[in-house]
């Protein structure tokens, strides 16, 4: 059986990473809301340009759900992972110690 061996320090930095992802969602977010174009600008065709327009606004309106959405997924794992680092936050050495003891080691 293979031994397994958590490094928090490294668990960590894959969190404070994925925290960024959910961070940089926020600012697309931000972005797509704040420069949205509107239906009259799409142009005047009559029957089309309307319906162009609000085909993008409601797409836009999607994304924009969508990344929020995610966004709080992906900080709730960041926050998990830390919390996974935290309570395993003990030196290498007692990791190891510890987790050789679970395998029946020493």
């Amino acid at each position: 059986m293979a031994k397994t061996e958590i490094k928090p320090d490294e668990v960590r930095a894959v969190a404070a990473d994925i925290e960024a992802m959910g961070v940089a969602f926020d600012e697309v977010v931000k972005f797509v809301n704040a420069n949205a174009l509107k239906p009259e600008n799409f142009g005047k065709v009559p029957g089309k340009s309307d319906k162009a327009g609000q085909g993008y606004a409601t797409a836009v309106g999607a994304l924009a759900g969508g990344l929020g959405k995610a966004s709080g997924f992906i900080k709730g794992v960041a926050a998990t992972l830390k919390a996974s680092a935290d309570q395993h936050a003990g030196t290498e050495q007692a990791n190891k110690q510890n987790l050789s003891n679970a395998d029946g080691g020493a």
